[in-house]
């Protein structure tokens, strides 16, 4: 009887693990979009107090926040010169980069003194998909496994076994996708080989 119920525990153990993982991505998602409410904050901030501003050095902090939001809204990343690459190559190519992509390949999109590209060869970048994409498995196996222990235990109820294996689908997905494939990104390469490199030098030391 006590192998019985240790064996149920660990099943209901093991099926709760990935819900619980779900539970912390969700709130990991949560906590970003709360940082990008503090763009509405600010802009609140400017249009109903800024005339009670009379330092001008307190207007101009507050300009530069609001700015510093809106450039890491439109890029995707916070990293100062992170995001005025992205930003500089976004305005003069055809590439589109959605904020999950950009927060973490962003940083693998550099220069050489000749042209942009996406070093998707470095070492870095590679162990780091390689993790993403075993992360992906896990938790659709995890998906699966819910289902299997529902078949034949029947011991989770069914709309929690339906909620968790699609959570853990998305999830498994989403993670799958953050570092695109090496062919993806070659034709991204291909798309931004022609962006001005000398031009981009002017603008770095325009805006130090």
């Amino acid at each position: 009887m006590n192998s019985l119920t240790d064996e149920t525990t660990w099943k209901i153990i093991a099926a709760a693990f990935p819900v619980i993982a779900s539970i912390l991505q969700s709130i990991r998602f949560l906590i970003a979009w709360l940082k990008d409410g503090s763009l509405y904050k600010l802009k609140k901030l400017d249009k109903e107090f800024s005339e009670y501003l009379c330092d001008s050095e307190e207007k101009k902090l507050l300009n530069k926040r609001i700015i510093e939001q809106v450039g890491s809204r439109l890029a995707g990343v916070s990293d100062p010169a992170i995001k005025k690459r992205i930003i500089y190559v976004l305005n003069r190519s055809e590439i589109r980069l959605p904020p999950f992509w950009a927060n973490h390949i962003g940083k693998y999109l550099e220069d050489d003194g000749k042209r942009f590209y996406f070093n998707f060869i470095s070492n870095n970048f590679r162990k780091k998909r390689i993790f993403f994409r075993f992360i992906s498995i896990i938790y659709m196996l995890y998906a699966f496994m819910i289902w299997w222990i529902y078949i034949y235990d029947n011991i989770l109820p069914l709309w929690l076994v339906v909620i968790s294996s699609i959570s853990l689908s998305i999830i498994s997905v989403f993670c799958m996708g953050l570092f695109p494939s090496n062919k993806f990104l070659q034709g991204m390469n291909g798309r931004i080989i022609k962006v001005d490199i000398k031009e981009y030098k002017k603008y770095k030391k325009s805006n130090m």
